[in-house]
């Protein structure tokens, strides 16, 4: 999607708000799936792991981050003057938007995000740290794999 005025709506985490548990989800109006994806929610079964992930590139800051696609089905979707809506948590909005965060329309480009991006640059710590050490424990067993065949095929020979 091109360039376009959102609305930053600050959301606070609360464990009992079914919308918005924690910092992973950014909620959009529902229609902006297919706009987004080239696909409708139908089409993914709503399975955990066919949640896509969104990227939100603001030009205010020249800083994008990536959240999980959420669709606000029981919220209002715009604000008072007509703009969309973006529900996000507050240390995501301070990297959209420069200066104080209030609900002035900022200029946002929402794209298709990565999975592998997401986990990589993930703002927990532990999640990030857990999926970087799974890639270099993936590196070294197949560095051990390939000496124990070099080996084995230098014992056969």
């Amino acid at each position: 999607m091109d360039l376009q005025e959102y609305v930053i709506d600050i959301k606070e985490p609360n464990p009992g708000d079914g919308y918005f548990v924690d910092n992973w989800y950014a909620v959009f109006p529902n229609d902006y799936h297919k706009k987004i994806f080239k696909n409708s929610v139908k089409n993914t079964g709503r399975l955990p792991w066919k949640k896509q992930v969104v990227k939100i590139y603001s030009s205010e800051t020249g800083k994008s981050i990536q959240r999980i696609f959420k669709g606000a089905f029981r919220s209002p979707s715009k604000s008072e003057k007509g703009f969309p809506l973006i529900r996000i948590s507050p240390d995501a909005a301070h990297v959209l938007r420069s200066g104080e965060i209030d609900r002035t329309p900022v200029s946002l480009r929402l794209s298709k995000g990565s999975k592998f991006k997401f986990y990589w640059n993930h703002f927990d710590a532990s999640i990030r740290c857990a999926y970087k050490l799974g890639f270099i424990a993936l590196a070294v067993s197949l560095i051990g794999l390939s000496i124990s065949a070099v080996s084995l095929y230098l014992s056969i020979r």
